[in-house]
């Protein structure tokens, strides 16, 4: 049980008030930062793994599986940021989000020009055509 760890150390009350459930490493950082405790990088981390060390040595299975996820997605958020202060990274990133797009946005169109009727073109209108009636318009959000 989290309330019979000792010396938990600043920060740990986080633990204590938050379903194990809602843990989340952004809510912790905003807890430490809100709580005053100062936001040396290397202290907080420290002080987060010997955290969740105790909990997952002390805690209940719940709060243990719920340390573990925990710890994972203060690792993914790690490697995020070591990515995203990477600029060779960050530009082939863009560059391949930017072209993927580009290749979407021609399949999408390819696809709905198929679909029209001879002669038509896209625009902000689509129409469709029941069998023995004359066309009806239909409006079609531009996002």
């Amino acid at each position: 049980m989290l309330s019979e760890i000792k010396e938990p150390g600043p920060g740990f009350d986080y633990f204590l008030n938050t379903p194990c459930n809602d843990w989340d490493v952004v809510q912790y950082h905003e807890f430490w930062k809100k709580s005053n405790f100062g936001l040396d990088k290397v202290s907080v981390t420290r002080r987060f793994n010997t955290q969740l060390q105790k909990i997952k040595e002390q805690g209940t299975e719940e709060e243990k599986n719920n340390a573990i996820r925990l710890k994972k997605q203060f690792q993914h958020y790690l490697f995020i940021l070591g990515q995203m202060a990477n600029p060779k990274v960050l530009k082939r990133d863009v560059y391949w989000m930017v072209t993927t797009m580009e290749r979407i946005k021609s399949t999408i169109n390819t696809i709905i020009s198929s679909h029209l009727p001879t002669g038509s073109s896209l625009n902000r209108h689509s129409y469709c055509r029941k069998s023995n009636s004359s066309p009806k318009k239909i409006r079609v959000p531009i996002a």
